[in-house]
């Protein structure tokens, strides 16, 4: 084998072997450093944190029977803050988007609704919704 097809055969396995390490040494430490969700909680429209098992009685309107759910994760640099909205009751009752927390009442029955991290870490918070109709609206739709 001459000196040139030695030299091009080096220099491509360490151009390799550079892409390789790279490569790998970024995905390790992202799986090392990854910052899970230690803390979830819901909050009143103003960012005051609602405290746990206290029911949120929310007034709505005949027109509007939507009320869209803040609330916290923390820490601020988790890796993954995305979260998941469920709730206790039948969807022909109640309808929760599971990924924006939007919940419109069908029928106006209290719901227990929970929001979970989705980074594995299993953190969830449960808020108990109270829907009241303002001036004796219609409580079916």
């Amino acid at each position: 084998m001459s000196k040139k097809v030695v030299f091009i055969v080096i220099l491509i396995e360490c151009v390799l072997a550079v892409f390789l390490i790279s490569f790998l040494g970024q995905a390790i430490y992202n799986s090392v450093n990854k910052v899970y969700v230690t803390e979830i909680y819901f909050t009143y429209k103003d960012g005051t944190k609602i405290e746990d098992d206290v029911p949120l009685k929310l007034e709505l309107t005949d027109e509007n029977r939507s009320y869209t759910l803040d609330w916290v994760v923390g820490p601020e640099n988790a890796t993954n803050q995305e979260v998941y909205f469920s709730g206790n009751v039948d969807e022909s009752l109640v309808r929760v988007d599971p990924e924006t927390g939007k919940v419109t009442f069908r029928k106006l029955v209290d719901v227990v609704i929970t929001v979970m991290s989705m980074d594995g870490s299993n953190v969830s918070d449960t808020i108990h919704l109270i829907p009241v109709i303002k001036d004796g609206g219609d409580v079916d739709i």
